[in-house]
């Protein structure tokens, strides 16, 4: 039986020989060397789970020239002349440096853009175009910033629908008045009669469907606790200003190439956390929203039911924080430009850090992202032979058990984010069928088929977020960047569905 120090040494030994087979097939010069100017392909879902071969760098032909220079975009291909010498063209599709030229002595504009490899998500270009076959093919992340565009507009256009119906349809001032509401009476068995017309001057009669109405000075809805009023319409503006906000953020981040550092890097490195941000807000205010809608009025029970929301969002953070992509530090010329000063110091002949771009040393470096394998997986071993790592090459079922151990391995703070979401989607649920059974006993009037919707219909949209994290969780780290198209989508259907449902049956409804 081996003892820990020789267990110690033999689980060195497999990262070591890890990291060797990692390494196989690229030229130690060609990582030293920037990164080609050329079309990147997309992996092939299909090749989940398959060996795919490290993306290996080749010397780039499209290094600036002296005189008249001409050199294929990066994106498309089209052909950018520069001033100089006019008989001195280069007419093949990759042009060639005739002269030499030092980094150094380079324009900015030309500086910033070629530091950022093809592996960048602002880089990547699949087959789909933009107005079928005729228009331009987009780069993942044109993709992504004009899904931001569309989700910032939708946003911004509910909230001067709620604006318009809750107070500027009724002339009130949004910021010194109460929102005109018509409020559906819950859990009336369990409230006395005389402290809810005590405390809201309100009309009602018996059935769900009569309803609170704030033509009074009070808006209607108020917490059991202390009576402190609720502003129903603020709530709803809230979750969709903190959605409108982070989306317009991703604009001004995605746009200008200065401020890429703090959007396009992070999918590049696999790890969102503005997203997680931002979810972590406006889930909880959405999961408060669907709650008063279900006449929750307790202050510990909504505040719990806010803290339960933050939580399962915290935990989808941590999966992404622990689910490191495999890299390496450049350490030529790969950087983000995160400024004036940044840039400027790219360009600087008199710089004498030019070229050091260690990660560790420079946080603005970028980071080379491995495609294909996780940090914190374990290397993968045969049983019979435990010393030699298994090839990437290899699939077979030892080697689906080991990454499927790998992938579970990374999704345990995503299998503890299940318990909190159920225990807030249970307890809506619950409070649904308890006002039904409530008003059923009392009323020949039964909760309007939108409320149904409205709940199930969003705890399924909810259910898609989870869904997602773990589909890309089992897929390579070059998939990440997909990941945002689908919680952008996700997002904006989930906000979109619980807001008009409100807006039109709550808000319209006098």
């Amino acid at each position: 039986m081996p003892g820990m120090r020789e267990l110690k040494l033999l689980n060195l030994k497999r990262w070591r020989a890890h990291v060797d087979a990692l390494s196989t097939g690229i030229d130690p010069a060609q990582r030293e060397t920037p990164t080609a100017g050329a079309l990147f392909n997309l992996p092939n879902p299909r090749n989940n789970g398959k060996f795919v071969k490290p993306y290996n760098r080749v010397k780039d032909e499209q290094e600036p020239m002296r005189g008249h220079e001409t050199w294929v975009s990066p994106r498309d291909y089209r052909r950018v002349d520069r001033p100089g010498n006019p008989d001195d063209w280069q007419t093949t599709r990759q042009a060639v440096p005739q002269y030499g030229r030092d980094w150094t002595s380079v324009d900015v504009a030309s500086v910033h853009k070629y530091r950022i490899p093809v592996t960048s998500v602002t880089r990547k270009v699949g087959d789909l175009r933009i107005c079928c076959c005729c228009g331009f093919r987009p780069t993942g992340a044109q993709w992504i910033w004009m899904l931001n565009l569309l989700c910032f507009l939708a946003h911004s256009g509910m909230i001067y629908a709620t604006l318009y119906f809750a107070y500027f349809r009724h002339d009130r001032n949004w910021l010194t008045e109460t929102e005109h509401l018509m409020i559906p009476i819950y859990r009336i068995r369990t409230v006395p009669t005389q402290y809810m017309l005590d405390n809201n001057l309100s009309k009602w009669s018996d059935g769900w469907n009569n309803s609170l109405t704030s033509d009074e000075p009070n808006s209607g809805l108020f917490l059991y606790d202390n009576a402190m009023p609720i502003n129903f319409a603020s709530l709803i503006i809230a979750f969709f200003a903190t959605s409108a906000l982070f989306h317009f953020w991703a604009l001004i981040f995605g746009a200008f190439e200065r401020y890429w550092f703090w959007y396009w890097r992070q999918l590049d490195d696999c790890f969102a956390y503005w997203r997680w941000a931002e979810y972590s807000i406006s889930a909880s205010i959405m999961s408060i929203a669907l709650a008063i809608t279900l006449g929750i009025r307790e202050q510990n029970t909504l505040a719990g039911l806010f803290m339960l929301t933050w939580s399962c969002q915290a935990f989808g953070f941590l999966v992404e924080y622990i689910s490191v992509p495999k890299a390496y530090a450049d350490t030529v010329n790969h950087k983000y430009p995160v400024g004036p000063l940044q840039m400027k110091k790219f360009a600087d002949p008199k710089n004498n850090d030019y070229g050091k771009t260690d990660y560790y040393q420079d946080p603005h470096a970028l980071k080379l992202i491995s495609q294909t394998e996780w940090e914190a997986d374990r290397p993968l071993y045969d049983i019979k032979d435990p010393k030699q790592p298994i090839a990437l090459e290899r699939i077979d079922w030892l080697v689906r058990a080991q990454r499927t151990r790998n992938w579970i391995r990374r999704m345990v703070p995503h299998i503890f984010g299940w318990f909190t979401m159920t225990s807030v989607w249970f307890i809506l649920i619950v409070q649904l069928e308890n006002a039904k059974r409530d008003i059923d006993e009392i009323s020949d009037i039964n909760i309007p088929d939108w409320v149904n919707a409205l709940i199930y219909g969003t705890f399924l949209i909810f259910m898609q977020f989870a869904f997602v994290q773990i589909v890309f969780q089992r897929l390579n780290p070059g998939f990440y960047w997909a990941t945002e198209l689908a919680y952008c989508i996700l997002s904006l259907t989930a906000k979109l569905y619980l807001g008009l449902f409100i807006l039109i049956n709550v808000i319209m409804a006098d």
